[in-house]
This record gives structure tokens, sequence and C-alpha cells, in this order.
């Protein structure tokens, strides 16, 4: 880039900056990609199942940073290949002029790659941040297990998006659409899967009616999960984060020796549950983790995570009667695979009342 007025001699003030970027997303395939942002800026926008497959897009945003102009940073202006690491895949053309020798079809991943302008003046780049949605994709063999209640979709109608008077009303309406997932299909594809789970048999080891009755249930409270799981944490603490955000236990069923799954609800009588005390077959209490009503949290405050704005969020529940008795005892959690207000206050509701006696 030059300047200077007329009949001046030209002067490099800057230089526009062009990327080859192949980028790994995580494991594929998946549902699609539904938006990317660069600096919390809009790269892209789809709308609905725009990018669910292999494909080729053209992005036109050189203006994105600032473009040209004094104080600016250019913007992103090229070809980007989407990936999504099916079985059959081989690497776009794009891609092997790239790359020599032998180029793996990069298969079981989700990749892009983007060749064109990243940004003027600055030679290091923005970082990119991708919103994708998995569902139905990706499973073991493609058995997909109770698919009818398997999204649950929500939506953010009051986030603030980026720059949203520039985009469609397609576009709005599925950057504020959330397919969240049903967390007893998540447990199901975490106990069955072969690549990352226990790989257990579907119909041998799990108790299913009771997977399906959970499944039912979260489906009508509407309590969908967007969890990403990175593998930095073992198996099982992934699924105690699904069964701590729930409520629930699984267990394995004595009866049957198969795996089942118990929501924690308050749907019994309680003049129908067995009382027991050291009478009848309590020999001693090593652990009692009740409190006393002056030592219970009478706050509980819930973090969680808006995959809309890509922010988090926090919902109070409060026992004021407590508060005024006792003074405020505030305890905080994180549920970060909450993906909405209205479900994080449900929440945080749920944990104040188990966690104060009466």
């Amino acid at each position: 880039m030059g300047g200077g007025g007329k009949g001046s001699k030209k002067v490099t003030v800057g230089y526009r900056y062009s990327w080859d970027i192949h980028s790994g997303l995580g494991r594929g395939p998946v549902n699609e990609i539904v938006a990317i942002s660069a600096d919390k800026k809009t790269v892209f926008a789809g709308t609905e199942g725009q990018l669910s497959g292999n494909t080729s897009i053209y992005i036109d945003q050189p203006n994105l940073f600032g473009g040209e102009d004094t104080g600016g940073e250019g913007g992103i202006q090229g070809t980007l290949d989407v990936m999504m690491g099916g079985p059959d895949q081989v690497p776009p053309p794009s891609l092997l002029k790239l790359l020599t020798g032998l180029v793996p079809g990069f298969r079981g991943v989700v990749t892009t790659f983007f060749s064109g302008l990243v940004s003027c003046y600055s030679a290091s780049p923005k970082p990119w941040s991708f919103r994708v949605r998995r569902t139905t994709s990706g499973w073991d063999n493609n058995a997909v297990w109770f698919p009818e209640k398997m999204l649950i979709l929500l939506e953010n109608t009051v986030g603030q998006l980026d720059d949203e008077s520039k985009l469609s009303p397609e576009q709005v309406a599925n950057l504020r659409r959330i397919h969240a997932m049903n967390p007893a299909h998540i447990l199901v594809e975490c106990a069955t899967n072969r690549d990352w789970g226990r790989g257990l048999s579907l119909a041998d080891d799990l108790d299913l009616d009771s997977y399906r009755i959970a499944a039912d249930r979260l489906y009508d409270e509407q309590f969908g999960l967007c969890f990403r799981y990175n593998r930095q944490d073992s198996l099982d603490t992934f699924v105690q984060q699904v069964l701590d955000h729930i409520g629930a236990v699984q267990y394995g069923d004595l009866e049957t020796g198969k795996m089942a799954l118990k929501l924690l609800r308050d749907d019994y009588v309680v003049d129908d549950l067995p009382l027991f005390t050291y009478d009848n077959g309590i020999i001693s209490v090593q652990d009692d983790d009740s409190s006393s009503a002056d030592t219970a949290p009478n706050e509980v405050v819930v973090t969680y995570h808006d995959p809309v704005t890509n922010s988090d969020g926090e919902v109070k529940a409060q026992n004021l009667g407590s508060i005024q008795a006792v003074g405020l005892i505030s305890s905080t959690v994180e549920y970060r695979a909450i993906p909405t207000h209205d479900l994080a206050a449900r929440v945080a509701q749920r944990d104040l009342e188990w966690g104060h006696p009466g």
C-alpha cells in the first residue's frame, strides 16, 4: 500500500497480509458450522444448514477490522473450504496445492482451509472462533439412538449480535437459534461410542427404558445442553458434569446388571418412601452432608454460557426469609453447558431448594 499526493513520491505505509490457514475444529463430522468470528467480529453468519457438508464459500469482508484507513487493520477476504471429516473425504484441490507428498484426507476431524487476506498493517492475524452444531452427526456407526427427542430447540431473542443490521432475517434467526442436545442422549453416546466413549452395547449393557423415560422428561422440560468435550478431563468427569447439570444419577442396576439413569425430581409421595433407621437397617452414618437451616446457602449464583453471544452470564436465586434471619450465605456454581438465562434460573432455584432444609 502506498501514500502521497499528486506529484509526490509514493511511500509505503503498510502491507496487506495474505495467508493460507488450515484449521482443525474438533472431532467430526458435525451437523453444521453456524458462524465464524475473528476478534469478536462476524466473519461469516450462515442460514440454517448452509454449511452442513463439504463445501467452499467466498468471504468478502475486507473492511472488517477497519480496512486500509489510518488506524485500520484490514479485514478478511478469500476462499474458505469446509471439510466435515467424513469417512470417504479427500482433500480439496486448494489444499493439495499447498501440501506436498502423500496428503491425508483428514477424515474424522472437522477442518477448514482459508486462502486470502487476513489483515493489513499487522502481520499477526486475529484469532478465529467457530460456532458449530452437533447432535445427530458422528454417532458410532451412524446409529443414532431415539432421534425423535434428541434435539431441543432453544432461542436467545435479546442477546446483542455483532452488526445485526447487516444480516438478513434468515441469518439472524439462525444465529439466535440454539440446537441443544438432550442430556440423556449425551450419556447414551458416552456409554456406547467406541472411539472416545466406553464402548458398551446399546442393547445388552443399557437399561434403555430408563434412558428413554429420562429423555422424554428432559425434552418436556426443555432441558437441553451445549457441551464442549475436549478430553482434557476423563470421561467419568465429563459424565458427572452432565449428571450434575440435570440433577440425576447413573448407576448399575443390581437386578438387571445394566446401566440405568434416574432423574432426581419432585415426582414422589413422601409417605410412600421407605424410612431407614438404626432399628431396621442403618448400622452407622459415616458422612452426613446435610446442612442445618443456619448454615445452608440461602443464595445460589449459577454461571452459564450463552452460545449466541459467546459470553458467560449469571443468575441468582435467593431465600429472602433465610437471608433476613441469618444473613447472606452465598454459593456459586458453574453450569457452563446451560445455554439460556431461563434454564439457568430454573437450575439455580433447584439448587437453592435442594441445599436448604425445609
